[in-house]
């Protein structure tokens, strides 16, 4: 769930696009639903990411 989480909010923010500012292609309107989509998904898989983190620490 914590890999799933990280990989969509990636998608969602544009961490995984090499763009510049100046050539940014698309809607303005899109891309902030993406973001705030991006940054829902994100806290929602915070605590997933966390017991995650904990959990390996506590294993190994």
């Amino acid at each position: 769930m914590s890999v799933a989480t990280i990989a969509l909010s990636g998608i969602l923010l544009g961490s995984f696009v090499r763009r510049t500012r100046d050539v940014q292609s698309g809607d303005a309107d899109e891309d902030r639903r993406n973001r705030e989509l991006g940054q829902n998904v994100v806290l929602f898989g915070l605590p997933f990411i966390a017991a995650t983190i904990f959990t390996t620490f506590i294993i190994y």
